[in-house]
């Protein structure tokens, strides 16, 4: 049962990995209490940014000057908003009467785009000032999960039943590059995540009863799956160099842990590895790079954030009482 409250919370705070400027000593934005907090990268000069229900941190363009989040000050309606981490101001780019969650910075952070709940979910882009807002696909078939591509220029997102788009933001127009079908058993696309080259993109597939994680090119072409019995928390980094995902498997509903899995071999490798009783480990940031993982541990009392060098020695814990991570 601990384990059903904290996927509930997670699912509606989980975002999709983005690109981090190039520096080991960058600080990490994370959640802590529904707020949002940034901190050096071992463990010090913790700093509240945001109060209130606020989650799901992610930087802004390559400059890191802005963290994008999703708030709730009635704890039941999202709203996207940024804060600018010098002058600490905040901006609130949509302020709908329904959710607006899932938001992505694309076209070198000018811009925004999220999912909202519009009756079926939608999706639709606004500038970074919270001006401009657009609706870029609203077919009434709950499109959901938006990803965008590391140049920002596009962006993969699931169509229930059908399966996977692509959109180009400069011209809109649409590829669906999987079909549902395609995955056998997994009937189900959820979210997605573009490789830091920009040539494939991982996204999980999931059953009444199973998770897995597949890689495409962004064409439709060589869709294969890398990786099953993934834990039902999609969440999912690549690694900089474009070769390997981190993921969380689970094996006979015993035991799980953060393994790194070749994308064109499907060779995996244990990082990290627990029995579920004792908990287990999700949520994993590279750090820029690729030296150091950043990663969530939760158990039945807490969920913290943890380090660890890439090959998985040298585990630390560096924040109490805190998740999702973005280096």
């Amino acid at each position: 049962m601990w384990m059903r409250v904290f996927w509930a919370i997670l699912v509606m705070v989980v975002s999709v990995s983005i690109s981090c400027a190039p520096s080991e000593t960058d600080p990490i934005a994370f959640s802590r209490d529904y707020e949002v907090w940034v901190m050096s990268p071992d463990g010090s000069d913790q700093v509240k940014l945001v109060s209130g229900f606020s989650q799901a941190p992610q930087w802004v363009g390559p400059e890191r000057n802005r963290i994008l989040y999703v708030t709730s000050e009635d704890r039941r309606q999202a709203d996207i908003s940024s804060i600018d981490v010098t002058t600490h101001t905040i901006t609130r780019l949509t302020t709908h009467a329904e959710n607006d969650v899932d938001p992505v910075p694309v076209l070198g952070g000018t811009k925004v785009v999220y999912c909202a709940d519009r009756g079926p979910y939608q999706i639709q882009m606004v500038d970074i000032d919270g001006t401009d807002n657009t609706v870029l696909a609203s077919r009434g078939n709950y499109e959901r999960y938006p990803s965008a591509s590391p140049d920002g220029q596009r962006i993969a997102f699931s169509r229930r039943v059908e399966g996977l788009v692509v959109l180009d933001l400069n011209n809109r127009i649409e590829q669906q590059i999987v079909d549902c079908d395609d995955l056998g058993e997994y009937d189900e696309i959820r979210r997605s995540s573009w490789s830091p080259d920009g040539s494939r993109i991982a996204l999980f597939g999931e059953s009444s009863y199973a998770t897995a994680v597949f890689v495409v090119r962004p064409s439709g072409e060589d869709l294969h799956m890398v990786v099953d019995t993934v834990f039902n928390v999609p969440v999912l980094t690549w690694s900089p160099d474009s070769e390997s995902i981190l993921v969380t498997k689970v094996e006979a509903e015993k035991s799980a842990g953060l393994v790194r899995v070749n994308v064109e071999s499907g060779e995996l490798e244990k990082l990290t590895w627990r029995s579920l009783e004792d908990g287990y480990d999700v949520w994993p940031a590279y750090s820029p790079s690729g030296k150091q993982i950043a990663f969530c541990r939760g158990t039945r009392d807490s969920t913290d954030l943890w380090i660890m060098d890439a090959n998985g020695g040298n585990q630390k814990l560096i924040a109490e009482n805190a998740f999702s991570p973005c280096w």
